[in-house]
Parts: C-alpha cells; sequence; structure tokens
C-alpha cells in the first residue's frame, strides 16, 4: 500500500498529456517531465514507483474517459468509464489484498 500526494501529481501529469493530445498540442515538455520523474522513480531508494506509475496510467485513463466520450449522451459514457474503471481499481486492490 502506497500513499501520499505524488501519486496524485503523476495522475496530473497523465491527464495533462492526454489533453495536449486531445487538443493537438505538443507535448515535449510534459513528456520530458515525466521522463525525469520516472527515473527518479525508478532511481532513488524509498520512492513508490508503483504509486507514481498507477497515479500517471489512472490520470491518463480517466481523463481519456472524459475528453474522448462521444457527443451523443456524453455525460452518460463518461459516467459510465469513469465508473467501471472505479470497479476496475476496486477490484485490483481486493484481489492484491490491499
Amino acid at each position: 500500500a502506497v500513499a501520499g500526494a505524488s501519486g496524485a501529481v503523476f495522475g496530473l501529469m497523465g491527464a495533462l498529456v492526454v489533453v495536449l493530445r486531445r487538443l493537438r498540442a505538443p507535448a515535449g515538455q510534459v513528456f520530458g517531465i515525466i521522463g525525469i520523474n520516472v527515473i527518479f522513480s525508478l532511481t532513488v531508494a524509498g520512492i513508490s514507483w508503483e504509486g507514481h506509475f498507477g497515479g500517471l496510467l489512472i490520470g491518463a485513463a480517466a481523463t481519456a474517459a472524459l475528453v474522448y466520450a462521444p457527443a451523443r449522451n456524453r455525460t452518460a459514457v463518461q459516467a459510465a468509464a469513469l465508473g467501471a474503471l472505479t470497479v476496475v481499481l476496486v477490484l485490483l486492490m481486493w484481489v492484491t489484498g490491499l
């Protein structure tokens, strides 16, 4: 089990990448910052790489569910996608014993 705000910050970075890609804006600097943080996560002892990578993936997935939802029934699709993501996360925590 991990706790802390750094996983949430990684989630925001993942979300920013998805939004920039949706807007077709350059994301090179964001990828650079993510790369530096990934290197720190993997090389510095005592840092939870699992929490960081989990935050990055879940932040990107949740944002993709919001910004790529079709115009038709957008709110329902967004709610269903976020609900499904929540169910998957709860199941993963249950299976791993967290």
